[in-house]
């Protein structure tokens, strides 16, 4: 599959800078690079609601969540697991873009923020997005008590 223009643009630009690349790397390096990025998406759209939550997974550790909610009748609730490849990045890193799908969408989105490798292996992340799906099914069930439409939960 071909890539968009920008993110071409990106990649060659990321490029030409120098540096290695992302897989080579330590997770560390990885994550202050991607840091670095947050500055330049902004803020994001302004929502009805932000909430932040705490998720336990199932082995009894606790996750931030945020929970992203738009203006209006939310039309469901989409569990976010950001991208990072499982080593980078954190719900902060990923609030523009929540934001973003949350109002274009009108979906009220959760972004879970789930362990990371190598510190926590597999399957830690694994119970912490299974963590933020419950949730994420409580809030949908909440909100469709509340008079809301939200019928449908999409991870």
């Amino acid at each position: 599959m071909a890539l968009d223009d920008a993110t071409t643009a990106f990649l060659a630009q990321a490029a030409a800078a120098g540096g290695p690349a992302l897989d080579e790397m330590t997770p560390e390096e990885a994550r202050a690079a991607s840091r670095g990025f947050v500055d330049l998406y902004g803020p994001g759209p302004a929502v009805a609601s932000v909430e932040e939550l705490d998720l336990t997974a199932a082995d009894g550790t606790v996750r931030r969540g945020r929970l992203l909610v738009p203006e209006g009748t939310p039309r469901g609730v989409v569990v976010y697991l950001h991208g990072g490849g499982w080593v980078v990045d954190d719900i902060d890193g990923y609030d523009c873009l929540g934001r973003t799908l949350a109002v274009r969408s009108g979906w009220a989105v959760l972004l879970v923020d789930y362990r990371k490798a190598p510190e926590d292996p597999y399957p830690a992340a694994v119970h912490d997005a299974w963590a933020g799906l419950l949730e994420g099914d409580r809030r949908r069930a909440a909100l469709a008590t509340a008079g809301f439409a939200p019928d449908r939960l999409a991870a």
